[in-house]
């Protein structure tokens, strides 16, 4: 009896374990099939980095400092947009907001590699771009959250960037993403197969991840 109970557990497992990882690959295959270049919202401009093109939407109020925004975890322009609207009633700073690769509509990197030192490289590599074309700039006001804020240290504190960014600020930022879970009690945690599948089923599915942030991204 016992077996015969053990025995359908595991089948079912079995089940649930291929049904998510169908619905995981069946997701990846449909979206960002769309041409970014034709399906870019009105407003937006794209800055061609040393390995990407990053998407951006700049408020130019002609001021000599710019505030640029980098996001957090899946953030894109768009969840800043009312931000800067509020901010930028005085019109004392321009205000730059980047879809920071993979994010928003900046391009996937054919490396793959969005590791903290790839990332902070990326964002560095816009900023100089930027300076090169406003040369009316004269100070860079670098704005960080969650996610955002863990390349976006590591460019400020290296790279001998002290002339290219003035002011850093981070706004509940996320560190130490490298951290091991080992010796962890949370089965979820401990196995990577498990835990790879649900974050992309969760966070690489639009649906999921638009029921998600319902209530902080959107309306």
């Amino acid at each position: 009896m016992l077996r015969k109970i053990i025995k359908s557990l595991s089948l079912s497992l079995l089940v649930i374990l291929l049904a998510v990882t169908l619905i995981y690959f069946w997701n990846i295959s449909v979206i960002e099939v769309e041409d970014r270049a034709l399906n870019k919202p009105n407003g937006v401009s794209i800055m061609k980095t040393h390995d990407s093109e990053i998407v951006y939407v700049e408020t130019n109020n002609n001021s000599d400092t710019t505030v640029i925004i980098i996001g957090g975890l899946m953030s894109w322009s768009g969840v800043w947009e009312r931000t800067v609207l509020s901010m930028n009633k005085s019109t004392k700073y321009n205000y730059i907001i980047l879809d920071l690769p993979p994010f928003g509509f900046s391009s996937v990197a054919s490396s793959g590699d969005y590791s903290r030192t790839s990332q902070a490289m990326r964002i560095q590599s816009f900023i100089k771009s930027y300076r090169d074309k406003n040369s009316n700039v004269q100070n860079i006001i670098l704005v960080s959250h969650s996610y955002g804020a863990w390349p976006s240290s590591l460019l400020v504190s290296s790279y001998n960037n002290e002339e290219l960014i003035n002011k850093f600020v981070v706004i509940d930022g996320v560190f130490n993403l490298n951290k091991s879970y080992e010796g962890s009690d949370n089965l979820f945690l401990n196995n990577n197969l498990i835990r790879d599948i649900a974050v992309g089923v969760l966070l690489h599915s639009n649906y999921a991840a638009k029921a998600m942030l319902k209530k902080t991204a959107f309306d």
